[in-house]
């Protein structure tokens, strides 16, 4: 058996190893992620959400990597994307693709690894209808109608966007209806640097409207003590919302800066470490 399983098995260590465990990274790295082995197992994690609101960028920050290096303009997922976690606890992140005729294909499975006890948790991704385009003009959105301006493009994109995003938190709800364990989940706000002058507006939307009715149907079958809900607010990058062309659809807020987006991300990482330690 491992020196780290060892130690953890046992509850005991002499100084010697403890002062090993101590003085090297790599040793200490090693026994916290043979302690979740042994306690927890590995952890499995699906991420849910529309095409474009950032499910990927996400995933990859969450996983270790920094913000800049996890952020790349949208392009359209086909598959599951697999994306392991590079930090203490052994695991990985399921990022379903996001587009409405690949959800039949590819959710039930992920919603499989929650009902039966194998995933420990779901990340729900939104951005208040600011979902990134991979088209090259407005024009060719089928919110536009002839006449519009980018403003108001802007509004009745944004607002079919988040008819979208209860559309699809239906689909998570019906999903989880074969759950009988505990489960938590984690609601990602994102594009915060988009909302930033309308926070409030924007947390309402979420914390008092459908969304949050739609949420409330979980916890009413699982039970408060079987499904905790947090909502983080956060903007995973800083970038205006454009089309391939360029046209700028919506402009990063002024005043949302570096600052805030770090703080918010570490208020992300703080909360999933505590979800995924309980």
């Amino acid at each position: 058996m491992p020196v780290g399983e060892i130690i953890l098995v046992s509850g005991k260590a002499t100084s010697a190893l403890g002062s090993i465990a101590k003085s090297s990274p790599s040793v200490m790295r090693f026994v916290k992620r043979a302690y979740y082995r042994i306690t927890k197992g590995k952890v499995r994690i699906p991420i849910f959400g529309s095409g474009g609101v950032g499910k990927s960028t996400a995933a990859k920050i969450i996983a270790g990597s920094t913000p800049d290096n996890a952020y790349n303009s949208y392009t359209e997922s086909i598959w599951t994307e697999q994306v392991p976690l590079n930090g203490d606890i052994p695991g990985e992140l399921f990022v379903a693709p996001g587009q409405e005729v690949r959800i039949d294909r590819h959710w039930p499975d992920l919603f499989k690894t929650l009902s039966c006890g194998r995933a420990i948790g779901l990340i729900n991704v939104v951005s208040y209808g600011y979902h990134s385009l991979e088209i090259n003009s407005f024009k060719e959105s089928a919110s536009w109608r002839d006449g519009m301006s980018i403003d108001d493009f802007r509004l009745q994109y944004t607002a079919d966007r988040r008819d979208l995003e209860l559309k699809l938190l239906e689909e998570v709800v019906s999903g989880l209806a074969a759950t009988t364990s505990h489960v938590w989940m984690v609601t990602i706000i994102n594009k915060q640097d988009l909302w930033y002058d309308i926070q409030e507006s924007v947390l309402s939307h979420y914390k008092s409207g459908n969304y949050a009715e739609k949420l409330a149907r979980i916890s009413s079958r699982l039970g408060s003590k079987n499904f905790q809900h947090e909502f983080i607010p956060t903007s995973l990058a800083i970038s205006n919302l454009t089309t391939g062309s360029g046209e700028i659809i919506a402009k990063s807020t002024s005043g949302f800066d570096v600052n805030l987006r770090n703080k918010s991300l570490e208020d992300l990482s703080r909360k999933l470490n505590l979800l995924v330690s309980k």
